[in-house]
């Protein structure tokens, strides 16, 4: 399923259409931040995301940032659809730099693989060099080092 594919736009209706599930909820996972690694910031954002993602069949996306300070934070979750989600990249806090984006793969679907990254997942990370995270209907976690080309299984 495609991160880049079957965003939801302002164009659809005002401000939460861009994908935010809701404005506290995405403060929350704001809140979120001081993590010593990408993966604990990648991880812990998909273990908060991915039930819900799951009882939907809706993808859900953010992005991991690096702050001043050597510490990771994530962003989002903004709400996708079946078929694709948006990270918003470039919704990040002040002062710091994109360097993840994590997404869910909502519930076991015939149609797709949901277990496993696909070539436009692939595509985003190396596009924007970024990391990628994939959380998936059987709450496995991968990780996709843009840098190295490999995918590992971290859950």
């Amino acid at each position: 399923m495609a991160v880049v594919g079957g965003t939801v736009s302002e164009l659809t209706g005002g401000k939460f259409a861009n994908g935010a599930v809701s404005g506290a909820f995405v403060h929350l996972f704001n809140a979120e931040r001081g993590f010593k690694t990408l993966v604990q910031a990648a991880k812990r954002a998909i273990e908060m995301i991915n039930p819900r993602s799951m009882a939907e069949h809706i993808e859900y996306a953010g992005t991991i940032y690096k702050d001043s300070q050597g510490k990771y934070g994530y962003t989002g979750p903004y709400k996708g659809t079946l078929a694709g989600s948006d990270p918003h990249i470039n919704n990040i806090p002040k002062n710091t730099v994109a360097v993840g984006y994590y997404h869910t793969h909502g519930g076991i679907d015939p149609g797709y693989d949901n277990e496993h990254f696909s070539q436009a997942d692939y595509d985003y990370a190396n596009y924007y060099k970024i990391d990628a995270f994939v959380g998936t209907p059987w709450t496995k976690i991968d990780y996709y080092n843009y840098t190295s080309g490999k995918t590992i299984t971290i859950y």
